[in-house]
C-alpha cells in the first residue's frame, strides 16, 4: 500500500509543485522486470490425478469423541 500511496503523492506533487525527483518511487518511467509480471502458476508441472483414489476424510460422527 505504501508504494501505491507514494506513487500517487509523487504524481500530485509533480503536477502541483513541479517535483521531478522520483528516487525510490515507482513511476511509469521505471521498467517492469519480467519476473514481476510472470504468473508462477503457469510454470507448474501438470499433475495426473486420474489414477489415484481419494482418502476418507475426518468426520465428526466416526472420528469425534
Amino acid at each position: 500500500m505504501y508504494m501505491l500511496l507514494s506513487t500517487l503523492l509523487y504524481y500530485y506533487c509533480n503536477l502541483r509543485y513541479g517535483v521531478t525527483d522520483h528516487t525510490g518511487i515507482r513511476t511509469l518511467e521505471d521498467p517492469v522486470k519480467p519476473e514481476k509480471s510472470i504468473d508462477p502458476m503457469d510454470h507448474l508441472p501438470q499433475v495426473e490425478l486420474s489414477g489415484t483414489q481419494p482418502e476418507a476424510g475426518f468426520t465428526l460422527l466416526s472420528d469425534g469423541a
